[in-house]
């Protein structure tokens, strides 16, 4: 789940800030084992203040940042989506009154704008079934001419998996109209 904020003031932080709040467990319990939203007391989440490498984001006397909170796949309720990412900015800015913009991006709007499986932004798990050559092939196998490729493909997750995911996937093509 993602939270974008944009602050009428600056803020005292660094670029990236890992704010681990509660009981690590409770969180980490919610993602894996009982796949729920995680209490509000015990949220940990990322936040990236873009505007301390970036000036150029936003006004000199502004901050620009976003939230990464962890949820497990498939939760829907836009609701408690817009609390826990309004939980995350008032326990991380204190004063909220200076929030000039939020936008929440969650489960449900992965899915629908990207139609990622169960609203998840990072794709097949790290297992052992789902890694290298275990991950879906970049070839469809029904239409002969469906190429695929990104972060769910083979070879994986991150920017340069998926920058060699294209090189393959444009040279199976290549091969494949010479044939």
């Amino acid at each position: 789940m993602l939270a974008y904020v944009g602050l009428r003031r600056k803020l005292d932080v660094p670029h990236h800030n890992i704010v681990v709040n509660g009981k690590w467990e409770e969180h980490f319990n919610s993602l894996f084992g009982q796949k729920r939203w995680p209490p509000p007391s015990s949220i940990s989440y990322y936040v990236s203040v873009r505007s301390k490498s970036d000036p150029t984001v936003c006004p000199e006397d502004r901050e620009a940042l976003f939230f990464l909170i962890p949820v497990a796949p498939g939760l829907r309720d836009r609701e408690r989506e817009l609390k826990l990412a309004w939980w995350a900015v008032q326990d991380f800015l204190g004063e909220v009154e200076d929030v000039e913009f939020l936008k929440v991006f969650g489960p449900e709007d992965f899915e629908r704008d990207y139609h990622a499986y169960m609203g998840t932004a990072f794709g097949l798990a790290h297992t052992l079934s789902q890694t290298a050559s275990l991950r879906p092939p970049l070839r469809n196998r029904r239409l002969r001419n469906l190429y695929h490729v990104g972060q769910y493909t083979h070879p994986g997750v991150g920017v340069p998996m998926v920058v060699i995911s294209a090189q393959l996937v444009s040279g199976l093509i290549l091969k494949n109209q010479k044939n």
